[in-house]
């Protein structure tokens, strides 16, 4: 009868640890669980960032081609003052016409 007691006990501290073990295992596999739900979240945060980014570095050089366009512009516009001071107005504003209207496809060329 003692024997069969202990036996008893025995099984009811086994049953016990497989219980512990089993709750364990089940809050192993839910943390592991969050942990893929989170990575897949932060690759998707990550992504959206890199896209960002290279939409803004592609603005960003839309912005110097637009930014050359009028400094050449300026430029012209500076030898067109020279040039009326100096008598030759005509031939330098066909030049400034033509840089414009180059300038100007190439900004709408670059926007679409």
């Amino acid at each position: 009868m003692l024997a069969k007691g202990k036996e008893q006990e025995e099984m009811e501290a086994t049953a016990v640890k497989v219980t512990a073990i089993k709750d364990s295992l089940q809050k192993e596999e839910q943390m592991r669980q969050q942990l893929e739900t989170e990575s897949k979240k932060l690759a998707e945060k990550n992504d959206a960032m890199l896209k960002e980014l290279q939409s803004n570095k592609n603005r960003s050089e839309e912005v110097a081609q637009r930014m050359n366009a009028l400094t050449s512009a300026k430029v012209i516009i500076n030898m067109v003052g020279k040039a009326n001071a100096a008598g030759e107005l005509k031939s330098s504003y066909r030049a400034l016409a033509k840089t414009l209207t180059l300038a100007r496809q190439a900004l709408v060329s670059h926007s679409k």
